[in-house]
């Protein structure tokens, strides 16, 4: 017995089977520029908030990207930046080698 071709998905069923998986849902955003240190991925009302605050401008149907000038997007930021200069002070980087690759070696410089 023959059959017919599989229907083609349609434009959102192709984007969540084949673009990104789960985290392409019509209820999530991802965010292109994120700053903070967790995932890229908002719920669409959260989005759209921060769109309507100006934090945020949109860049596609399922994209945002966050203002740079905004002052609570500064804040928010500067406190993601914080604890990335937190774990570099106390440390003195330079260039070294690791077999035949070069590395960033970190040696204790002053007491936390």
């Amino acid at each position: 017995m023959i059959h017919s071709p599989p229907a083609k998905p349609t434009l959102l069923q192709a984007r969540q089977l084949f673009a990104g998986g789960k985290n392409s849902s019509p209820n999530h955003v991802r965010i292109v520029n994120n700053y903070a240190n967790e995932k890229g991925v908002i719920r669409r009302k959260v989005a759209q908030n921060l769109v309507k605050q100006g934090r945020a401008e949109w860049v596609a149907f399922d994209q945002i990207k966050m203002m740079t000038e905004h002052p609570e997007n500064i804040a928010a930021r500067l406190a993601a930046a914080c604890s990335y200069n937190a774990i570099q002070d106390g440390f003195e980087w330079r260039v070294g080698r690791s077999g035949s690759a070069t590395v960033r070696m970190a040696t204790k410089g002053r007491e936390i």
